[in-house]
């Protein structure tokens, strides 16, 4: 395979590839250590052993001259380590390795016979002493006892501060994506997980590829500041998941849990008087068993998990007046099977290998992106499967080298609902027929506008990583190599969105422009009068058209031209880093890493010269990015020298990738005509209205629309031909990334301190901030028309206030023939092109409070006192970065609180009373976030740029609930009501808009905050020595917290800051209170 490599950095690159191959974020921990004498002298060469306690395996070094040692490359789990030195009494000591961190075990050894052995009591330190980043582990005790809704381990990530998980039911588009892991405020679609060093990300929507059974993990690793370099490529974050093993004796478990609309309180936002009591039942159910082929030499693991869920969803429509009328319970069904088995080896002392085969298959349908009508959701099946193998070699006891190969194959097909699946024509109104939609609320019926659709991914990915301590330097190098191979099929907008004038918006030009008033007159009642029955199908198409688009051309993916090029892509990254221990208690960490991706834009693709007005003259394919260096560096200060309290800081540069489908349309604008598929908006056949409601109706189109489409394919070409490309043929396009697209990468900075408050129990707190900047089209963000097709010219205004105008595009408009003639200069509607402009910022204050296990309790508490701010969108053409603000993901407070519990024992005389009272066990995850910020906003192009939104003047975006109030917000409103409305002024907008009355309602808000409490109560009965049984009940949302979402925030909109839907109930917490049974049969 050839990789492109720019010459000035290929020889630095490929020495590095020559030492090593490749490295991916580390699966394993380590254990650390300095062996010293009673008087704390330290003892050179003196012998550490360290065996895991499941499998027998040992490890043997030595200390160095400062007595110092190292033992890397440890799977998670329970460890003995042995210090041994001539002339001294040995010591043995029980450690727990975790993922990805260092454990310290030191040792004070007694003058003696080193026959002797001493078994330290005490607890290994549960701080960090070497490294400054920003993580924390999830161990598979609180996986297995901690209450989960759905039984996703994911959930769990929220216990790390600034974290948020998103359960969702409707995975949609992101097909396989079903829990999703969001890290300091960054879209969930940016944070890398792995499994076993593996990546299971989905290239081309982001997320997850493949889901895991909770049966299959030992524990999971949260980095989410200053990671370590062996972390994979990744801005904002990542989860490092390992699988468990088998040991030395056969174990395992039998389970089954269940759920049902019984147990639980009603799903809807508000109660479904057709459907009051909906449906719904949960049955998951499955085993894991490992154990030996050979003791102490081969080991093999096994789990299976099936679950068969009859969900709903809960459809509303913003309190609409309307189309309110169509809120109901919809079913949400989905079968999961998921299998994982895994084998390890001990080849040599010095060599062990694992290998595992991993599969998840489901089936569902859902709504796609939001609240739809059942028409408009998707069938989705899905089938993934990981394969990894891995070799550990010990070179020297210094010298440890870990390589790893894995393979990932994921289908997915998505498909429109048939009445197989939509059986109620009520309320699947539209089924089969295009996109339907209005311009007031989200009320949307017929295909969805990206199905079908099918993906077909293969991901190879090699990783290597090599350790060794020489003197007080831990370094350690490596890299990755990843090659991608996707290829489908999108056949997006089949046959046409269609956006219609909603009737709330009509009847605000009609009370302003009383021209308008028989347009309204005419509409069927069902449309007006909140009181009528729902509106049919054919009196929806009755209201007047805003605009259409329709998908044209080839749906294959990447589309026919070099499409072989096009569907592969090579990332290679490699990195080398350092922990120098400058002297004792002070280790500063050094390093850097680089990345290189051959293929991550359209590279083979230049602009055409028609874009040469738009691009400033500069028609090169987008470049490739040889830039990728990031820097790291940081220090940990052990400010006792006895692991007590840690001062640590630093910062480093670390670079994201893309997501695949960002780039897959523009191959159909920039490559020959005929390759590939366009959305066309309406604009070309002349049948955009999005200024003002016309006569033309959305019936209207529908008769036309067959022939549109023909006549618009007819002018395609062999999809061969370079001299004539896609966005010449159509004149508009979206999604053509600027030549000069950057690869976005963020820094990171933290400080904090670490410290044992007592035996077992740890503080840390950190300020962190993160600055994300270069961000765009690799993640489909910073789309702007630069042709500015919707500017307007105006060219008179009528005594009636009438405004009218022309569009004013940078490209002239098409007149007559031009349209059909691709070498003509002129456009049809917006060309939307990305820049790698958008940048954001995180700062906080991280703290958490973490109790280990003892005592007969642990817990973890976590806080994030933060503010995320950052690009919102381009609302004004003439400053772009005029929307940057608070994010809709920042929350000023997020607290979660998790524990459990073994309850007191009974020591008394009675057999029964010791037998009811004892052996019961209590968990519980407590969580508290505060409210989200609203954008009150009014459409209409004030200032005339083309953009059609209007900030209410003195709030900036998302301002209302931060730097605005909701008294203040009445004020302002007061004072536009003043100013701006075309009832007062009598003027309109340079597009001929009427800006309307802002009337707000008596109660209204910028959000809810979020409260939700989860409870597990189990009983544990032991039968005999090997044997329990374990019987435990589940309460999600115990109080029953309404926790409500769906806030508009359109100003002209009736329900403007009024709750339309709450939390989901199917998984997660937060929903209606639901309550779940379940058993655990281990041995």
């Amino acid at each position: 395979m050839h990789i492109q490599i720019p010459k000035p950095i290929s020889v630095p690159l490929l020495t590095l590839l020559c030492i090593s191959v490749i490295l991916a974020q580390t699966p394993t921990g380590s254990i650390r250590g300095t062996v010293s004498d009673q008087a704390g002298a330290v003892i050179a060469n003196a012998t550490v052993i360290v065996k895991n306690l499941s499998t027998n395996l040992e490890r043997r070094v030595v200390t160095n001259d400062e007595g110092n040692y190292t033992v890397e490359n440890l799977l998670p789990g329970e460890y003995e380590v042995k210090a041994e030195a001539q002339n001294f009494q040995s010591q043995v000591r029980r450690v727990t390795v975790q993922t990805g961190n260092p454990t310290s075990a030191d040792f004070s050894l007694k003058v003696g016979v080193s026959t002797e052995v001493v078994e330290v009591a005490s607890e290994a330190p549960q701080i960090n002493t070497s490294d400054f980043k920003v993580d924390g582990v999830v161990t598979r005790a609180q996986i297995e006892n901690l209450p989960l809704n759905g039984r996703s381990f994911l959930q769990l990530a929220l216990l790390e501060p600034g974290v948020s998980v998103e359960n969702v039911a409707n995975p949609g588009t992101s097909p396989n994506n079903f829990f999703r892991v969001s890290i300091a405020g960054a879209g969930q679609a940016l944070t890398r997980i792995s499994v076993d060093g593996a990546t299971v990300n989905d290239r081309v929507t982001g997320g997850t590829a493949q889901n895991f059974s909770q049966e299959t993990v030992q524990e999971f690793q949260i980095s989410s500041f200053s990671f370590d370099l062996s972390t994979s490529v990744t801005g904002v974050g990542s989860i490092n998941i390992v699988s468990r093993t088998g040991g030395n004796s056969i174990h395992g478990t039998g389970f089954f849990y269940f759920r049902d609309n019984n147990m639980a309180a009603n799903p809807g936002f508000a109660r479904d008087l057709q459907n009051p009591e909906p449906f719904f039942a949960r049955r998951q159910s499955g085993f894991n068993i490992g154990g030996p082929f050979k003791k102490d030499k081969l080991f093999w693991f096994v789990n299976y998990e099936h679950n068969n869920q009859d969900g709903v969803f809960n459809v509303t429509h913003n309190n609409h007046p309307i189309f309110s009328k169509f809120d109901h319970i919809a079913d949400n069904p989905v079968n999961f099977d998921q299998l994982n088995t895994r084998v390890d080896w001990k080849v040599t002392d010095k060599n062990s290998a694992f290998l595992r085969y991993s599969l998840d298959m489901n089936d569902n349908f859902n709504p796609s992106g939001g609240v739809r009508m059942p028409s408009n959701w998707v069938v989705s099946d899905n089938y993934a499967y990981q394969v990894l193998g891995g070799l550990s070699t010990v070179f020297t006891p210094t010298v440890v080298n870990d390589l790893r190969y894995s393979f990932n194959y994921y289908s997915n097909h998505l498909d429109n609902l048939t009445t197989k699946e939509c059986k109620d024509p009520a309320r699947c109104i539209g089924l089969g027929g295009p996109d339907i939609r209005l311009t007031d609320n989200p009320f949307i019926i017929g295909n969805n506008v990206n199905t079908p659709q099918n993906r077909i991914l293969r991901t190879y990915h090699l990783v290597d990583n090599l350790s060794l301590q020489k003197g007080n330097h831990r370094i350690r190098f490596g890299g990755e190599w990843e090659h991608f191979y996707g290829q489908g099929s999108w056949a997006f907008v089949e046959p046409a969105i269609i956006v219609l004038w909603g009737p709330v918006h009509i009847a605000q030009f009609a009370a302003a422009v009383p021209t308008i008033r028989p347009l309204l007159d005419s509409l069927p009642r069902s449309l007006k009068d909140p009181t009528a029955p729902p509106p049919t199908l054919e009196e929806i198409l009755q209201l007047p058209l805003f605009q259409f688009f329709t998908g044209i051309g080839d749906p294959g993916q990447p589309p026919p031209f070099r499409s072989a090029h096009a569907r592969r892509n090579d990332r290679i990254r490699v990195y080398a880093q350092d922990a120098w221990q400058v002297r004792q208690g002070f280790t500063f960490n050094y390093g850097i890493a680089y990345s290189y991706e051959d293929n991550l834009l359209n590279h083979d693709l230049d602009r055409p010269a028609y874009l040469s007005p738009l691009l400033g003259g500069d028609l090169r394919p987008p470049r490739h990015d040889p830039n990728n260096f990031g820097p790291s560096a940081g220090f940990a200060w052990d400010l006792g020298k006895n692991g007590k309290t840690v001062l640590r800081g630093g910062g480093g540069v670390y670079h994201d990738s893309n997501l695949f489908w960002t780039r897959l349309r523009e191959r159909a604008l920039t490559g020959p005509a005929g390759n590939g598929r366009a959305s066309i908006e309406g604009s070309i056949v002349g049948r955009n209205f999005s200024s003002f409601p016309t006569n033309y109706r959305g019936a209207n189109l529908l008769v036309e629309l067959p022939a549109f489409r023909a006549a618009l394919a007819s002018r395609l070409g062999n999809g061969t031909d370079l001299s004539i490309r896609g966005i010449e043929v159509f004149k508009q396009g979206d999604q053509i990334f600027n030549p000069n697209s950057t690869t976005p990468y963020s820094m990171h900075v933290n400080f904090g301190v670490q410290r044992e408050l007592a035996r077992n129990l740890v503080l840390t707190a950190d300020f962190v901030m993160r600055r994300s900047v270069h961000f765009g089209g690799h993640h489909d963000l910073f789309g702007l028309d630069m042709n500015r097709f919707n500017r307007p010219r105006v060219t008179g205004i009528r005594p009636d206030g009438t405004v009218d105008f022309v569009r004013d595009p940078v490209i002239p408009l098409c007149v007559g023939a031009q349209t059909q003639d691709p070498k003509a200069q002129c456009s049809t509607g917006a060309i939307n092109i990305y820049q790698s402009s958008a940048n954001f910022r995180y700062t906080g204050l991280h703290v958490k409070v973490d109790k280990r296990f003892s005592g007969r309790y642990q817990f973890t508490a976590s806080y994030a006192l933060s503010k995320y701010t950052g690009f919102n969108g381009v609302i004004d053409f003439n400053n772009w970065h005029a929307s940057e603000g608070y994010q809709g993901a920042d929350r000023r407070h997020r607290f979660t609180f998790s524990g459990i519990m073994e309850l007191p024992t009974y020591s008394g005389e009675s057999r029964f009373l010791r037998g009811f009272f004892n052996t019961w066990q209590v968990s519980l995850i407590s969580q508290m976030v505060s409210k989200p910020p609203l954008n009150a906003s009014v459409g209409g192009d004030v200032d005339g740029d083309g953009i059609s939104t209007f900030l209410l003047p003195g709030v900036p975006f998302n301002g209302f609930g931060r730097s605005i109030n909701k008294q203040e917000l009445v004020a302002l409103v007061d004072q536009y009501n003043k100013t701006f409305p075309t009832v007062v002024t009598g003027k309109r907008t340079p597009q001929n808009q009427v800006m309307p009355v802002i009337t707000l309602p008596a109660n209204f808000d910028n959000g809810d905050s979020f409260f939700s409490q989860d409870i597990r109560v189990t009983r544990i009965i032991k039968l005999g020595e090997r044997y329990k049984l374990s019987i435990f009940g589940e309460a999600f949302n115990l109080f029953n917290i309404a926790n409500l979402s769906g806030y508009s925030s359109a100003l002209n909109n009736p329900s403007f800051g009024q709750p339309s839907s709450r939390v989901g109930q199917v998984f997660g917490t937060g929903g209606p209170r639901a309550f779940q049974i379940a058993t655990r049969f281990s041995w």
